[in-house]
């Protein structure tokens, strides 16, 4: 099968009829936020070539363009009323559309968030611009270090286009929550109006398991990234806690592992993060280093050797300076937050950030978990266990190099 084929194509043929449950919809009132904010986060499913990755990225990229009932300068104008332009966050595996409007627009940030989601326009001519946009897109190295699929642009069609929003914006995909300044249970009445009955009779396609896209032969930049990336957690795994302060402790601020023994004392690297990198399953810790010359995969062993060796030294200062990194992320604003939900940086503790937290979890499963019962959570570790935690996290992490572009 030619690679312009692909997922999207190919899956419309595989499909059975099932009853497709409902949307999870989910409000969260605040008095005087003088502000109302509706996301909805769409799951995306496993692309099987470059070119299902660049479709599904050129999808997320064309809803602003317009849809059935509004221009995009009208998506524009009525969305920025609350100075925050609608905005549609594209990730390898899931999408966010984010709608902020004035306290009295609850009526209309539904109906822009349930155009937007259910009858984007996605026109030809708009989505070959778009394609042209994005093959055109250079990012800052560390970005560039952040996206590691493959995407090839070069055969995206309208049709495929169309075809993927039929076959993964469907109910039982997305999660819609409002914030902000309205009385309680409007919201969730809105919600419903606009979510509560969307049924969608189409066929559902058949998975079947699959290698996954490729990693990206080389980056955009005279850049080298090497990443070691530890199995997916959420709230609920098995000692996420204990995982959430390793990774702080690994790659988080100057006094982590990284920062000291890479940068510092190894000279490995001129930038250096370890974080939680968001996907649609849950968090993945990510510990990434950039260095300026043409890739050597025998720098991926020297760095997980370094890293391992280093956790013995940790000591009680170690994890209380892990747990207080990990408490101010949860509760406020921190510059080295290692949670992130968004290529954007790490969450802050704006309403906005903190409804994409809760739409965020309920979309991975876990939009039961707050961030301050989860920051309680972190204060039970002992020192032990996180460097146990450390030391498995590493043992499991894949390696992955991308060399600079040649």
């Amino acid at each position: 099968m030619r690679e312009g084929v692909g997922l999207i194509t190919s899956l419309a043929a595989l499909a059975v009829l099932i009853q497709a449950p409902t949307a999870k919809l989910v409000e969260m009132p605040e008095a005087d936020s003088g502000m109302i904010v509706m996301q909805a986060f769409v799951r995306g499913i496993d692309a099987r070539t470059a070119h299902d990755a660049a479709v599904w990225d050129v999808l997320g990229h064309s809803l602003l363009e317009g849809t059935k009932e509004l221009t995009a300068i009208q998506l524009r104008q009525y969305g920025g009323q609350a100075g925050y332009p609608p905005r549609v966050q594209v990730m390898p595996d899931y999408l966010m559309v984010q709608v902020v409007v004035p306290k009295n627009g609850l009526d209309l940030a539904g109906q822009l968030v349930e155009s937007l989601i259910l009858r984007p326009r996605l026109r030809d001519e708009s989505i070959a611009e778009v394609v042209r946009r994005r093959q055109r897109v250079l990012p800052d190295p560390f970005y560039d270090a952040l996206i590691t699929e493959a995407r090839d642009y070069a055969s995206v069609t309208g049709d495929q286009v169309r075809t993927a929003h039929q076959i993964i914006f469907r109910p039982e995909n997305v999660s819609v929550i409002v914030a902000g300044e309205f009385e309680v249970g409007a919201g969730a009445k809105e919600l419903t109006r606009r979510f509560g009955k969307w049924h969608v009779e189409r066929p559902l396609p058949m998975g079947r398991a699959v290698p996954g896209v490729p990693v990206r032969s080389s980056r955009q930049t005279a850049i080298s990234s090497y990443e070691l990336v530890a199995p997916t957690l959420t709230p609920a795994t098995a000692f996420s806690g204990a995982r959430i302060l390793a990774t702080i402790a690994l790659g988080v601020g100057k006094d982590s592992t990284m920062f000291r023994v890479l940068r510092e004392e190894l000279a490995l690297c001129y930038i250096e993060e370890g974080l939680l990198w968001p996907t649609r399953k849950g968090w993945e810790p990510r510990f990434i280093l950039l260095q300026a010359r043409p890739g050597d995969v025998a720098v991926l062993n020297q760095m997980k050797d370094a890293l391992q060796k280093d956790v013995a030294t940790w000591n009680e200062e170690t994890l209380q300076r892990a747990m207080t990194l990990a408490k101010a992320s949860l509760r406020t604003s921190v510059p080295f937050s290692p949670f992130w939900l968004s290529p954007a940086g790490p969450m802050e503790k704006s309403l906005v950030d903190r409804s994409a937290w809760r739409g965020y979890l309920t979309m991975a499963g876990s939009g039961g978990v707050d961030a301050e019962l989860l920051a309680d959570a972190v204060g039970q570790v002992d020192l032990e266990t996180m460097k146990e935690q450390a030391l498995k996290m590493l043992d499991e992490a894949d390696g992955r190099m991308i060399s600079a572009r040649q």
